[in-house]
């Protein structure tokens, strides 16, 4: 039993249409997104090489992304808990969930880590008058006027976003925008503790965004257009429009909406420093994150989503405390840009390299040589020795403009007209890997092969036919070796016409085409029946099954023919192997095993990665990495 909100198909067509267009904005913004993360790492390697990296502070930042990242997602386990996967024990379930949990924080902590190496040296070295991040939060700087200003900046900022939201879309809705609303509900209040995922929203998003388009951006596009506004202004945009993918209509206008807040808070950022933009940022998405908490009645839930809404105000306050008990502010020369210095340039000429002798070459010995032929040898002779396989005799013997013409005229003997549709053609795996596991166990490389040549065929060339904006298509699956089409699928709207035909009616024309197929039904069961009213027709599906002690039988595993009946014309042909039910959930389930194999494997890679970067880093400082020969092979 269940019960939903059934939408009209057409609205919801519509609608995605709609959407599209915010999310194709979106997709352009990020090319200019990536054109900054090269920038960024291009930026990243200079530094690296001139040791002007703080990478203290960039794993202090790194460090406290992963802390919240890995307390949000083990908050969520009541919410895994009630997807358990009753295919593995409980004890795999909790390991999982403990290493993604680890993985996700390891993620999200690497790419803060990563930013603010990027961005912390160029802010540094670009306004030396500002507060340093890396000293930003010390008691010394936080005594300071500039942080008093900064901070007092960042809270005004927060309360002007509010009131600049609504008279932006007070002042759109007359031109014809809108926003649509939103349902007041989310898991968030199904876990110990929300307030984890109030201090995540705020931060990750703040600290990532506020350093690659205000910290690193303004002074990067500043020294490529050799103009600061122009800079502030590009860089505010491609923030803006990276917000465009949210459903407010028409698509262009969030991207406005946050490009001209961009531009505020640029001008915040050259004004008071980077922590105007950063407390901003923080106070407006931790605020959203805890709006649910704030209107839910609860106390405690009304409490601490307030108080991490609002943690931004701690330093403020602490500042202003520190100033009322003092009546003055601490000097600002200790913990400024310019007090932390930066890298001198890099010397314009280079010394020579140091060259490396290799070694002398050295031979083989004689035992060493006897052995290198011997082992070739064995191996030429396993090659000669061919034993069967899977897929011996799956070839592809047509082209696809071939396949594509069988599909066509498959679809004109159905009664179909496909000539106004869009093609397109490509290869298709039909195979399910655990059922090929499934009938080689029990039936042999021989019966394997049988099955999938000739029960149903793993491989296709699969055929398109489409109309841009119209939910009407085929999918056309042709046999590669023998020019003939083995499966069909024929998508309709809900609401298309269609006949109503009674069970037994539906049955008889599913039945008739499949022994036009060349189909023995008496070696196959009618094993299931599903009828579908729609508003204009009626769809019934029939699946059979084969027979024990027939070739579509191995084991307890049986080849299935599926035919759905759309109206009076076949909507559906299609077939695949059935496995036993306990077979797959032992297969795919998790034990103790498999979780300790798969952290393993990552931890790993993770050292390789380790490895590897260490290397890189010392390269970069030596000037041993070959850039043009990189960058050749990264775009090839």
């Amino acid at each position: 039993y269940s019960e939903f909100l059934k939408v009209p198909e057409e609205w919801t067509r519509r609608y995605a249409r709609l959407r599209s267009l915010n999310d194709s904005t979106t997709r352009v913004d990020w090319l200019f997104f990536v054109f900054l993360g090269v920038a960024m790492l291009v930026t990243l390697s200079r530094r690296v090489r001139a040791r002007d990296v703080r990478w203290k502070t960039a794993l202090a930042l790194g460090g406290m992304s992963f802390a919240l990242q890995f307390l949000a997602s083990l908050n969520q386990f009541p919410l895994f808990e009630y997807g358990f996967d009753t295919t593995g024990s409980y004890g795999s379930f909790v390991g999982t969930t403990l290493f993604s949990a680890a993985l996700e924080g390891v993620t999200l902590g690497g790419v803060i880590l990563l930013l603010t190496a990027c961005a912390e040296p160029v802010y540094r070295q670009a306004y030396p008058k500002h507060l340093a991040i890396s000293r930003m939060f010390r008691w010394n700087a936080i005594r300071t006027r500039q942080f008093f200003t900064g901070s007092l900046a960042g809270i005004t900022l927060a309360f002007f976003f509010v009131a600049y939201e609504i008279g932006f879309y007070l002042a759109a809705k007359r031109f014809g925008a809108w926003a649509p609303a939103e349902v007041p509900y989310t898991d968030l209040l199904n876990t110990r503790f929300p307030w984890i995922f109030v201090l995540l929203g705020g931060f990750f998003p703040a600290v990532s965004e506020e350093w690659v388009f205000r910290a690193f951006s303004i002074r990067y596009l500043h020294g490529l257009l050799r103009r600061r506004w122009p800079a502030i202004l590009l860089s505010s945009l491609i923030w803006g429009f990276g917000h465009a993918n949210y459903p407010n209509q028409p698509f262009f206008i969030r991207g406005i909406e946050v490009g001209i807040v961009g531009l505020v808070w640029s001008w915040a950022m050259l004004r008071f420093g980077i922590l105007a933009p950063l407390i901003a940022h923080y106070s407006i998405d931790a605020f959203y994150s805890a709006f649910l908490l704030l209107r839910s009645g609860n106390t405690y839930l009304i409490a601490t989503g307030a108080i991490t809404a609002g943690i931004n105000l701690i330093p403020f306050l602490l500042a202003l405390a520190a100033y009322i008990a003092t009546r003055e502010f601490r000097g600002e020369t200790e913990v400024t840009n310019a007090a932390a210095g930066t890298a001198p340039a890099e010397p314009e000429e280079a010394g020579p390299a140091e060259v490396r002798q290799l070694p002398s070459y050295l031979p083989l010995s004689r035992k060493a040589m006897y052995a290198a032929f011997g082992i070739a040898a064995l191996g030429i002779l396993a090659l000669t020795v061919q034993p069967p396989q899977f897929g011996d005799s799956f070839r592809f013997r047509i082209s696809s403009s071939q396949a594509e013409k069988a599909a066509n005229e498959f679809l004109s003997r159905l009664g179909f007209e496909a000539q106004t549709f869009r093609r397109a053609t490509q290869p298709a795996n039909r195979t399910d890997a655990l059922a090929t596991q499934y009938v080689y166990g029990n039936g042999g490389i021989a019966r394997l092969n049988q099955i999938y040549e000739e029960q149903t065929p793993a491989l296709a060339w699969q055929t398109r036919f489409f109309k841009a904006l119209e939910k009407e298509e085929f999918r056309v699956n042709v046999d590669p070796a023998k020019e003939r089409a083995v499966s069909f699928r024929h998508t309709l709207p809900e609401d298309a016409p269609g006949a109503d035909l009674t069970e037994e009616r539906a049955r008889e024309i599913a039945a008739e085409f499949l022994k036009a197929r060349g189909y023995d039904l008496g070696l196959y069961e009618l094993k299931e029946t599903k009828s579908e009213k729609l508003k204009g027709r009626r769809d019934t599906e029939f699946t059979w099954e084969a027979r024990s002690g027939t070739p579509g039988a191995v084991g307890e595993a049986r080849v299935r023919l599926l035919v759905r009946v759309a109206g009076d014309k076949i909507g559906t042909w299609t077939h695949f192997v059935k496995i036993p039910e306990e077979y797959r959930r032992k297969r795919e389930s998790e034990n103790f095993y498999t979780i300790s194999v798969t952290v393993v494997r990552v931890l790993f890679i993770a050292v390789l990665l380790a490895l590897a970067m260490g290397r890189v880093v010392s390269a970069i400082r030596l000037g041993e990495v070959p850039w043009n020969t990189a960058i050749g092979a990264a775009l090839a």
